[in-house]
C-alpha cells in the first residue's frame, strides 16, 4: 500500500489558505478516482482504493499544520507504510506561485509541516511533492501570508498546478518516483526560467506567462506568475486522451456548464426523455457533494455516473477520465457531462468533450455576458432557458445576444424553456447532428 497525505489546517476558514495546497491537491486525486474521505482514523480523515490498480490510502490531517506529525507517523506505522511509499504533498514559498517539485528526501525547508512529520516518522528519507504559492510581498510576514486565501487571479493558476501535481502522482504510483521527477520537474524549471510581462507576446509556445496585480497594504502589487501553455499542461494532455477515447468509442459528449439554478439538469432531463428512444445516452453528473441529479438522471433508465468533486467549483479533465471508465462507452452514442454549477473556473479546464455548452436563464439577468466574458468566449452553443418568464423580468434580450455575439461571434443560440418545452426542438436537432457525425 502507498500512503499520500495532503498538508493543510482543517475547517472552512483555512480550506482556500495558500498554506492548504497540499490538502487540496488530495481532494483533486481522491475525486478524480471517486474515491471517498467518508472516515476518520489515526488524526486524519482517510479514503482508501486504488490509483492505477496501485492500493492507496489518502490522508488529509486533523491536526494543525505544525502538529502534522500526529496523523501521518501513527497512520504510516499502522499500515505498515515504508518511507519509500509515502508521499506528503505541501506548499511552499520558495517555489513560485503554479511551480511544483518532487524530491526523494531532503529536510523540511523551514516547513512547519513538514518539520513535524519528519520528527514523528523518525527519518526524511520519504518523498514528497511541493506546490509553489510565492514569496510575501514587501515585509508581509509569511506567517500571515500563508493563511490568507489565492486572489482570484491566483486561483487559476493554483487549480493548473493542483491538476499537475495530480498527474505527477498518478506517474509515481504507475510508473516510479524517477520518471515522475523527470516529466513534472524539468518542465516547471522551464516554466520557471521564463517570466515576461502581461500583454507581451512571445511567438515560441509554452513561453506565455502573466504578471497578477492584487492590492496589498494598500498598494499595488506585481506578482510574477508562471503559466504553462494549455497544449503542454497536464489537464489539456489528460483532455486529449479522454477525446480519443470518446472519438475510438463513436460517442458524442456535451459539457454543460451553468451558475447554479440555471437548469443544467432540466435540460439534461428533456434530452433524455426526447432522444433515449433513438440513441444509446448516458450522463456524467459533477457535484460537489450531493448525488440528487444523478439519481434523478438514473431514474429515467439512462446510465448515469456521480462524479463528486470533493469541494472543487468545476470538473477537470483527470475526474472525467475516472467517469469514463466506469462506462461501456461502446453502448453509448450520445454522453453529457453536468459540470459543477460555477461561471469562473470551468471555462479554464478541458474535458475532451466535442462540445462545450453555456445555459444562461432569464432570473439571471441580461448581463452575464458582460460580467463572465471567459465562459462566454470559448464555448460551441449558449442556451437561454426559462424565456417562458420572460414577460415578469426586466430582460432585454436583444442587450443579452449582443454580449454574446461580442464575445464569440457566430455562436450557436438556442432561447428555450425547460418547463414549456418551446424552443427545444432546435435545441434537439443540433444535439443529433452531433450525434451522427460521431458516429
Amino acid at each position: 500500500m502507498y500512503l499520500i497525505v495532503g498538508l493543510g489546517n482543517p475547517g472552512v476558514r483555512y480550506a482556500r489558505n495558500r498554506h492548504n495546497a497540499g490538502a487540496r491537491c488530495l481532494a483533486r486525486l481522491a475525486a478524480a478516482h471517486n474515491l471517498e474521505f467518508g472516515r476518520r482514523q489515526k488524526n486524519a480523515r482517510v479514503a482508501r482504493g486504488e490509483i492505477g490498480g496501485v492500493p492507496v490510502l489518502l490522508a488529509i490531517p486533523q491536526t494543525f499544520m505544525n502538529e502534522s506529525g500526529r496523523a501521518v507517523a501513527p497512520l504510516a506505522r499502522f499500515y505498515q507504510v515504508p518511507p519509500e511509499r509515502l508521499m506528503v504533498v505541501y506548499d511552499d514559498l520558495d517555489l513560485p506561485l503554479g511551480a511544483i517539485r518532487i524530491r526523494p528526501d531532503g529536510g523540511s525547508g523551514g516547513h512547519r509541516g513538514m518539520q513535524s512529520v519528519i520528527g514523528h516518522l523518525g527519518t526524511q528519507k520519504f518523498p514528497r511533492l511541493r506546490i509553489g504559492i510565492g514569496r510575501p510581498p514587501g515585509r508581509m510576514d509569511p506567517a500571515d501570508y500563508v493563511l490568507q486565501d489565492f486572489s482570484p487571479e491566483e486561483e487559476l493558476v493554483v487549480e493548473e498546478a493542483i491538476a499537475r501535481a495530480v498527474a505527477a502522482i498518478q506517474t509515481w504510483l504507475t510508473e516510479g518516483l524517477e520518471k515522475a521527477m523527470s516529466e513534472y520537474n524539468s518542465r516547471e524549471s522551464e516554466v520557471g526560467s521564463r517570466e515576461s510581462e502581461v500583454g507581451s507576446r512571445e511567438s515560441e509556445v509554452g513561453s506565455r506567462e502573466s504578471v497578477v496585480i492584487s492590492q496589498v497594504a494598500g498598494g499595488a502589487m506585481s506578482i510574477r506568475v508562471p503559466v504553462v501553455e494549455r497544449i503542454l499542461s497536464a489537464n489539456d494532455r489528460l483532455a486529449e486522451a479522454n477525446r480519443a477515447r470518446l472519438d475510438a468509442a463513436g460517442v458524442f459528449a456535451v459539457n454543460l456548464m451553468a451558475s447554479p439554478g440555471a437548469g443544467k439538469t432540466s435540460l439534461i432531463l428533456r434530452t433524455v426523455r426526447a432522444l433515449k428512444d433513438r440513441w444509446r445516452i448516458a450522463v456524467l453528473e459533477g457535484d460537489l457533494a450531493s448525488t440528487l441529479d444523478a439519481d434523478r438522471v438514473a431514474a429515467e433508465g439512462v446510465l448515469s455516473v456521480q462524479i463528486t468533486t470533493g469541494g472543487e467549483c468545476h470538473l477537470d479533465a483527470a475526474m472525467v477520465q475516472s467517469g469514463l471508465e466506469r462506462l461501456p462507452l461502446e453502448e453509448v452514442d450520445l454522453l453529457l457531462v453536468e459540470n459543477v454549477g460555477n461561471l469562473v473556473c470551468p471555462a479554464e479546464f478541458r474535458l475532451g468533450v466535442h462540445r462545450n455548452v453555456l445555459i444562461a436563464s432569464v432570473p439571471e439577468g441580461d448581463d452575464k455576458p458582460y460580467k463572465y466574458p471567459p465562459m462566454y468566449q470559448g464555448v460551441d452553443a449558449v442556451v437561454l432557458n426559462k424565456i417562458d418568464v420572460l414577460p415578469a423580468f426586466d430582460f432585454n434580450l436583444d442587450y443579452f445576444r449582443r454580449g454574446v455575439e461580442a464575445l464569440n461571434p457566430g455562436v450557436a443560440f438556442f432561447p428555450l424553456s425547460c418547463k414549456t418545452g418551446e424552443g427545444l426542438d432546435v435545441w434537439l436537432e443540433w444535439v443529433e447532428k452531433g450525434i451522427v457525425g460521431s458516429g
